[in-house]
């Protein structure tokens, strides 16, 4: 009853007031019955979802974490589920993300989600990680928890449209660490997958793929060249120049600029005409970031002497 009363929006914060209410569900994880374990986690959830004062009340209560990490492994796939709903809804509040990290067992029990054979666990994994990439200090932590690309990778094929997001996400704030770069374009479906998604139908997912790539490209030779030479990725990055999201021309003209970094790739993006007049055309856009990546794109073309006859 609780589990489902806690699943309106409206009923969270008064439930959670309820004076020792959080204290007993937070002591029934520890129960012996099954489904009462598994009503218990799935109220903690709904209760944490999007609600920072409710997520810091379960925080505050001892060894919550520590047994939602413990039923990640439950024998019963719904209490998995449940548990790992929790720890992503957690995840959400930027002040909750250390304290998940500093769990013992907690990255990869999640990392651990994104190689199960069940959809919604490989989902509440990536949407975790996705949430805690977004701390700086956790990146190169989580990327260095054994399967943690691998599992990333495999969620790229997902045909859940909200999983590959979180996916994408994930690996795209992980990428912003500069030490994570070289780790994350080493597997060999990264780069080829993100570069597919730049054609995707999600604008999010678009986005996310095109951030990436900038990322991956950022002071990164050897990822620069890998990019440029993959098939369709110039092309699509340059398709993306025609966009009207603001978000997604940051992150197409700040690839290019990215690639445009590496001598032997400027020929090749200054010979493909689309993207050369997409930058021209981005130079008078109302957005700052739109215009600076824009500038700094033809900038670096131009420091070829056939890009210079090109561009003039």
């Amino acid at each position: 009853a609780l589990a489902n009363l806690a699943c309106d929006v409206n009923n969270r914060g008064r439930m959670a007031g309820e004076e020792g209410l959080v204290g007993r569900l937070r002591g029934r994880l520890e129960s012996d019955d099954t489904l009462t374990r598994r009503y218990a986690v799935g109220t903690l959830a709904n209760l944490a979802y999007r609600n920072a004062a409710n997520q810091a009340l379960l925080l505050a209560q001892d060894g919550l974490l520590a047994w939602l990490t413990t039923l990640l492994q439950a024998r019963d796939l719904d209490t998995q589920r449940y548990a790992a709903l929790a720890i992503a809804n957690l995840a959400c509040d930027a002040a909750s993300q250390p304290a998940i990290a500093a769990t013992p067992g907690t990255l990869v029990g999640i990392v651990e989600g994104l190689h199960s054979e069940d959809g919604e666990v490989q989902h509440h994994a990536a949407r975790a990680l996705a949430h805690l990439a977004w701390k700086a200090g956790l990146r190169s932590e989580i990327v260095g928890e054994r399967g943690a690309v691998a599992g990333l990778a495999r969620i790229l094929e997902s045909g859940d449209r909200e999983s590959l997001r979180y996916g994408v996400l994930a690996l795209a704030n992980l990428s912003c660490e500069t030490a994570n770069q070289q780790q994350i374009a080493a597997h060999e479906s990264v780069l080829p997958r993100m570069v597919s998604l730049l054609g995707a139908e999600d604008p999010e997912t678009v986005q996310y793929a095109a951030g990436t790539l900038a990322n991956l490209a950022f002071k990164n030779t050897a990822n620069q060249d890998k990019i440029a030479s993959l098939p369709n990725a110039v092309e699509g990055l340059s398709l993306l120049l025609l966009s009207s999201d603001a978000s997604t021309l940051r992150h197409a003209s700040r690839a290019i600029a990215n690639l445009a970094k590496g001598a032997a790739n400027r020929e090749k993006l200054s010979g493909h005409w689309p993207a050369v007049q997409g930058l021209a055309r981005q130079l008078g856009s109302e957005d700052v970031e739109v215009r600076r990546s824009a500038a700094l794109a033809l900038a670096n073309l131009a420091r070829h002497a056939a890009c210079q006859e090109r561009l003039c």
